[in-house]
């Protein structure tokens, strides 16, 4: 060890300001013996961190499998990212690949993308009879669809707006409806199938003239949400809240989008400016998940004759007046969603989310009015265990329901872990179980249905509640992806 040191000292004081011109060695390690420089190679050693900066200085991050380097002392660039763009910037099409950049090449991703890229790569399409729609080329089950909308006045029957799970003959669909002169109904979700309209859900609001905000319509499983926001400032990427939740099984996949509502203006405000700006602001993202905690639930009467004038919608109780602003108003009017309901059916069970807006109680009046009509009547659950026992005693009115026991508690009591339980039977029953709509999820592409399930158990696996219900589900998952469809 002491030779060591002698030997360290005396070649330190030999080549001290000594500038050598040339020096030849078979190997040279640097630092703490970190870098080795030999006759072939230099080897960096792999780092997790950025070291000290310096300007010139280039090191590997073996984390991230990146080479970085940086300017000036004070900021890191990818070594990498600027060799390629500056090629890019200085490339023509002949230097690419396939002598083009074709559009085969280009990202298609399914969430979190504006609908206009979809066009630019054509994977989303114009089409439509008698109006015009904005559509998805593939089919999808889980997507949440927001979009720029305008309500005007003096459209008694509403337009649809944001699509899901559509298909091109326009005769299956689930869709927005904006009714701007409707009383305390301004915004809603139907479903069209066959050709036959059912009201699913109303949001109890007065949306003044012209106001601009973002909609949206949410698609897991048989959940299906409407979205809204008051804001005129929000950007159509952004979160917006959950105004009406309801489940249904008619419809388990199809095409994402939005319809362009020019021809419906023109119609009913001829004197209104009109643009077509709506549709070019659709955006795709996941679907959204909290939903809005039940009040009471409760069965009314069906009327209607499923037409877009007047579609199966439920009998309710109304209290009209006249509003300054507004015009006629409804004073018992409630926020509800319905619960699988199957058209042409004589009763609907919904599910009531909000009060009336301007006075409250009004959900205690709709209860008292079911009741009076010898019609079933329930203040919401409590927890899960008395959620599963409303269900069962519904059930034995409505045995054709395919939605479970974690649907209705999903819908009643808004937690997101019941909304995987819920997605999870989606899955096995169509692609396992009953398979009823098994040639819809066929239509998905194989990717998108394996990345949504995986997805899916992953998020199961992370529940901490109801373990033998979680585990339960994560076997359903599990067979699904193992048995293939």
């Amino acid at each position: 060890m002491l030779l060591k040191r002698l030997k360290s000292k005396i070649v330190n004081w030999l080549l001290k300001d000594v500038e050598v011109q040339k020096l030849i060695v078979k190997s040279l390690q640097v630092g703490n013996k970190t870098i080795t420089i030999d006759a072939n190679k230099i080897v960096f050693p792999p780092l997790t961190s950025d070291p000290n900066l310096a300007q010139g200085a280039i090191w590997y991050r073996s984390d991230l499998n990146e080479w970085r380097y940086s300017p000036d002392g004070s900021t890191v660039e990818s070594l990498c990212s600027k060799v390629m763009l500056d090629n890019h910037k200085n490339a023509v099409p002949i230097d690419h690949p396939d002598r083009s950049i074709t559009r085969s090449k280009l990202e298609y991703p399914t969430e979190n993308v504006f609908m206009m890229w979809l066009v630019l790569i054509e994977k989303a399409t114009f089409c439509g009879r008698g109006h015009f729609y904005f559509l998805t080329i593939d089919s999808f089950t889980d997507k949440n669809v927001q979009a720029l909308t305008v309500w005007i006045k003096g459209i008694s029957t509403g337009f649809a707006l944001n699509l899901a799970r559509a298909d091109l003959s326009a005769s299956s669909w689930y869709f927005t409806n904006n009714q701007p002169a409707a009383s305390t109904a301004d915004f809603g979700l139907w479903k069209r199938v066959e050709g036959l309209n059912a009201n699913l859900g109303t949001e109890a609001v007065d949306i003044p003239d012209w106001q601009r905000g973002i909609t949206g319509l949410s698609c897991s499983g048989s959940s299906i949400k409407a979205l809204r926001s008051n804001d005129e400032g929000v950007d159509v990427m952004a979160n917006i809240p959950i105004r009406i939740s309801v489940t249904d099984t008619d419809i388990s996949s199809g095409r994402f989008g939005i319809s362009d509502t020019i021809r419906s203006w023109q119609e009913t405000t001829p004197d209104h400016s009109i643009t077509s700006g709506e549709a070019l602001s659709a955006y795709l993202k996941p679907p959204a998940s909290i939903s809005p905690k039940a009040l009471a639930i409760v069965e009314c009467e069906v009327t209607g004759k499923g037409t877009e004038e007047d579609p199966y919608r439920p009998l309710l109780a109304k209290e009209i007046s006249m509003h300054s602003e507004y015009g006629n108003i409804d004073k018992l009017a409630v926020t509800w969603g319905a619960f699988d309901y199957k058209l042409k059916d004589s009763t609907m069970i919904i599910v009531i989310t909000n009060d009336n807006p301007y006075q409250n109680g009004a959900y205690l009046k709709q209860v008292e009015y079911a009741k009076s009509k010898n019609l079933k009547a329930l203040i919401a659950p409590k927890d899960y265990r008395e959620a599963i026992e409303q269900y069962k005693m519904l059930k034995n009115k409505h045995p054709y329901w395919l939605a479970g026991k974690d649907n209705y508690a999903y819908q009643t009591l808004g937690l997101i872990e019941f909304e995987l339980f819920q997605l999870a039977d989606f899955y096995y029953g169509e692609l396992i179980e009953h398979r009823i709509h098994y040639k819809q999820l066929k239509q998905v592409p194989d990717w998108e249905l394996e990345r949504i399930i995986k997805l899916r158990l992953e998020q199961m696996k992370r529940i901490n509640i109801l373990h033998e219900e979680r585990n339960k589900h994560i076997k359903k998952l599990e067979e699904v992806l193992k048995k293939g469809w």
